[in-house]
């Protein structure tokens, strides 16, 4: 019986599986969520944590499974792999607890037992960016060079932008750490209305957004037209990135926007909406023509 994912090295099916077991959690918890009556999802306990946690490692996964797909199957990175599937599930294991336990899991030092789970999640996390940034080296120094260029472009960026976020996240833990010892409470804006969750956010889901554009950058025809759509993607993901991070380190919100900002957010939509359309425009120049009716 021919594999499902024939296209996958072990390690990348290692991650489709752990991502659909994730997903699995997040959706159990949905369940949860239903038969409690629906309470808010919002403030520090709350079910958003589990679903959301659960659903956004799913997407982690499935995006590194592709990732790997770039970086040759060998010992090592079954290795990391492994130990990153590890790390990961019990990060999302501890949240899962603490929230079931009826307590917050993330700046709770409530108790000894809730400090030590806070604090374990912040090494297992670091851990875990550790050998995100190691592949994020291999990618730039031994990738694959059978597929496509485009590809192996947003595979680097991707991961070059995850290990961006993955910074910002450890520096907002922190930064939420000092001030929860100074002042008793966790600041959720910069200034008076900064959103640093959106910077790290923006940063973490290029992974995401990066890929997919690839794969929709196929009809160009042309391996260096395609290329070139390509770096222009990411170049104005990277603009959206700084917009984002300008914002937010001025104290302002996403929709409070300056004319010099403005203008970079802009930019960036532009260059992300280029190679869109032209890929677009490729498809239906490209599409056979329908045939005739007698």
């Amino acid at each position: 019986m021919p594999h499902p994912f024939p296209s996958l090295t072990r390690p990348a099916r290692w991650l489709v599986a752990f991502g659909a077991a994730t997903a699995g959690t997040a959706v159990f918890h949905v369940g949860v969520w239903l038969v409690a009556g629906m309470p808010s999802l919002t403030g520090p306990v709350t079910w958003r944590k589990p679903i959301v946690f659960g659903a956004s490692l799913a997407v982690l996964s499935w995006s590194l499974a592709w990732v790997l797909r770039h970086l040759p199957d060998d010992r090592g990175i079954r290795r990391q792999t492994a130990a990153l599937i590890a790390l990961l599930s019990v990060e999302l294991l501890l949240i899962d607890l603490q929230q079931w336990r009826g307590v917050g899991s993330h700046f709770n030092v409530a108790t000894p037992m809730d400090s030590a789970i806070f604090n374990a999640m912040g090494l297992l996390i670091v851990a875990a960016a550790a050998i995100l940034a190691w592949w994020t080296g291999r990618l730039m120094r031994r990738p694959r060079r059978d597929l496509p260029a485009e590809q192996l472009a947003a595979a680097r960026a991707g991961m070059v932008l995850l290990g961006v976020g993955n910074l910002i996240g450890i520096g907002l833990a922190s930064w939420g750490t000092t001030m929860l010892a100074l002042t008793g409470h966790v600041p959720t804006a910069i200034g008076t209305a900064g959103n640093p969750k959106l910077t790290h956010a923006v940063a973490l889901h290029a992974l995401q957004v990066l890929p997919l554009m690839a794969l929709w950058l196929a009809p160009i025809a042309g391996d260096a037209r395609r290329l070139a759509a390509m770096h222009r993607a990411i170049a104005g993901y990277v603009l959206v990135l700084s917009w984002a991070l300008w914002q937010a380190g001025a104290g302002r919100a996403p929709s409070d926007v300056t004319g010099l900002s403005g203008l970079v957010a802009a930019t960036g939509v532009l260059l992300l909406a280029w190679p869109i359309a032209t890929a677009a425009l490729a498809r239906v120049t490209s599409a056979p023509p329908r045939p005739s009716r007698a």
